[in-house]
């Protein structure tokens, strides 16, 4: 395989494990000269032809991820679990990592923690109407 097919598989791999719309956590950006602050959370817009992950940040900038470069945490809630799926999208890592939870949520920080566990209450309220929801 040469290198244009290796980079095209490569973009239509990225194109089927992030359609628009998924959530990501942007763990890392690479050498960008504005760089996205890490672990903003974001959704995919769409990848293009050479495999960038375009994506609208909650802070408001728009900006390609770049295999090779960036590190991040493509995620969804299904029913009352949290899936999280590692993408380190670099030359040197396990790409499609399944990662638990438990195991995401042990590496950060009390204060991480406590801001993760702060949303995810949030959200687990708001989702159902539930009462105390303060809406922010």
């Amino acid at each position: 395989m040469n290198e244009w097919d290796r980079l095209r598989r490569q973009a239509e791999r990225y194109k089927q494990d992030f359609p628009a719309g998924t959530r990501i956590l942007l763990l890392r950006m690479g050498s960008d000269p504005d760089p996205v602050e890490d672990n903003t959370r974001g959704t995919v817009i769409h990848v293009d032809d050479i495999g960038t992950v375009h994506c609208k940040f909650d802070n408001g900038r728009q900006l390609g991820i770049v295999p090779g470069e960036d590190s991040l945490l493509s995620f969804s809630v299904e029913g009352d679990a949290v899936v999280i799926r590692r993408e380190q999208v670099c030359r040197n890592c396990t790409d499609g990592k399944e990662e638990a939870f438990e195991d995401f949520f042990d590496r950060l920080s009390i204060e991480a923690q406590r801001r993760l566990v702060t949303r995810l209450v949030r959200r687990v309220l708001r989702n159902q109407g539930g009462v105390g929801y303060a809406g922010r």
